[in-house]
């Protein structure tokens, strides 16, 4: 496949160029493949994409649409992930560590058991997301909104909470050790 550079990429756009290269169909390869290629993936739409268990480690989806979008089991170690929609999508057991995720909107968010280790979320949305369970070990949530976010048993050691909104949200058995 050759290195190809688009703004606003869509789910088709992904699945026909990977099928023409003879690919799988499968949509998580499929990006996974556009990403190993070189594709640009700033500004995807890609809404209730099943990219289960796909690994994007280090892809660009600044201001990318993913509303909806299963995540699950993925891999977007040291991905950017500036300003992107990610509202009402399941990030369960993704690792996103070491993730520039500022200004990202993860509002109403599945993240159960995420690993969010040394990720950036500075000003990020994070208003009623579950992140029952998930390692923020080191993360900068710098003026972050986590508006009744649930953390129950979340790690939050060392994390960087400066004017964070905390109102309402669920700190029960979360770890705070600094």
């Amino acid at each position: 496949m050759e290195n190809m550079q688009m703004n606003s990429y869509t789910i088709y756009d992904i699945r026909k160029r990977v099928l023409w290269a003879g690919q799988s169909a499968s949509l998580a390869k499929a990006v996974a493949e556009a990403v190993r290629a070189g594709v640009n993936l700033k500004k995807a739409y890609l809404p209730k994409a099943d990219l289960k268990g796909a690994n994007l480690t280090g892809v660009d989806l600044t201001d990318a649409h993913l509303k909806g979008a299963n995540l699950s089991m993925a891999n977007l170690t040291r991905a950017t992930l500036i300003g992107t929609y990610y509202g009402g999508m399941d990030l369960t057991g993704a690792n996103l560590s070491g993730a520039d995720m500022t200004a990202a909107n993860f509002g109403g968010a599945i993240m159960k058991g995420a690993n969010l280790m040394y990720g950036n979320l500075t000003r990020a949305g994070l208003i009623e997301a579950d992140l029952t369970g998930a390692n923020l070990k080191n993360a900068n949530l710098t003026a972050a909104n986590l508006f009744q976010a649930d953390l129950t048993n979340a790690n939050l050691t060392n994390v960087n909470l400066k004017n964070a909104n905390l109102k309402g949200a669920i700190l029960t058995g979360a770890y705070l050790k600094q």
